[in-house]
């Protein structure tokens, strides 16, 4: 496959702390990735699918190709929307609460896709609590039913899995999410 930035997904990523002891690479700025804010302590990065691996979308690409960041944000959604839309994603219930499976890589970014989370709130109720630990699991279940500690079950056993992006719990309401119970 040849990185076309119009094959772009959008890919949550946690933000790394000020007091990370991680290495530190200091990058030229045409070589950062594209970032953006998402909510709590998850940034949005955008990668493409090259086959064997994902190739993060840079801001030289985005010079390169002429694109906006909104134009690649909304480019990404809209990928992201359309193969949820072909290969579906599979509710899994286990006792109250939904494990949320889709490609094995992008579950956690489904929490960017507002129409899903619109069609789901119908089925599972208009308040959601979610815990979305590493990029692969996502895990939900409604407000009234006080699901805060299955979720925080799942979170135990996706401690030191690939891909970690924290242990916050999420809530939304209205069409918007906010960190409900902070790890950090």
């Amino acid at each position: 496959m040849r990185f076309q930035l119009s094959n772009a997904f959008p890919y949550l990523k946690p933000i790394v702390p000020e007091d990370d002891p991680a290495l530190v690479m200091n990058l030229e700025a045409e070589d950062s990735p594209v970032m953006r804010p998402f909510f709590g302590g998850l940034l949005t990065s955008y990668v493409v699918d090259e086959g064997s691996h994902f190739t993060y979308v840079q801001e030289r690409h985005l010079t390169t190709e002429d694109c906006t960041r909104a134009a690649l944000h909304a480019r990404a959604l809209a990928n992201l929307a359309s193969s949820v839309s072909k290969t579906g994603v599979r509710c899994h219930p286990y006792g109250k609460i939904f494990a949320l499976t889709f490609d094995g890589n992008f579950e956690a970014t489904l929490m960017l896709l507002d129409e899903f989370w619109e069609t789901l709130e119908l089925h599972v109720g208009k308040e959601l609590l979610a815990v979305a630990p590493t990029r692969d699991v996502l895990a939900v279940g409604p407000l009234e039913h006080a699901v805060e500690s299955e979720l925080r079950g799942v979170m135990e056993r996706a401690r030191g899995g690939d891909h970690a992006l924290n242990e916050d719990l999420y809530h939304r309401s209205a069409g918007t999410w906010r960190v409900a119970r902070s790890s950090r």
